[in-house]
């Protein structure tokens, strides 16, 4: 412990400053957000709402490692049903919001990387008009 201690401090990292849960750390990256749309505030509360039922809204971010976002959002998808877009807008929010944790130094590293998702959570391809559909569709559209 009191060389973790001595690492954050090297590191200029605050003792205790990942105490915070996920759930207290995007509330306050949430607050500094002002001149958002209406949409975008229903949005951030509709974030707030899921993580304050799910027990990875809870964890000290400083226990939170990249392996376990991902292994969450995977949970996301594959057990809990979440779309695409539920993942998508839960993640747009957290990674500011652990930036914000770095850059408070609470934290050594953020969540931020493209990573998280694209491998695994990729949007679904358009479903291609063949035939008799790309000409009623043509027809439609010019």
């Amino acid at each position: 412990m009191e060389k973790q201690i001595q690492a954050d401090l090297f590191d200029h990292i605050l003792v205790g400053g990942g105490e915070i849960s996920v759930l207290e750390l995007t509330e306050k990256y949430i607050a500094t957000k002002r001149g958002v749309r209406q949409t975008t505030l229903i949005g951030y509360q509709t974030v707030i709402n899921f993580l304050k039922k799910d027990p990875f809204g809870a964890r000290r971010i400083d226990s939170v490692k990249l392996s376990d976002a991902k292994l969450w959002l995977v949970k996301l998808q594959d057990q809990d049903g979440k779309s695409f877009s539920s993942i998508h807008s839960i993640r747009g929010v957290l990674n500011p919001a652990f930036q914000l944790a770095v850059d408070d130094d609470c934290v050594k590293i953020g969540l931020n990387r493209k990573s998280l998702i694209e491998s695994r959570f990729s949007r679904r391809s358009p479903i291609s008009l063949t035939g008799k559909g790309a000409t009623s569709f043509a027809r439609r559209v010019s």
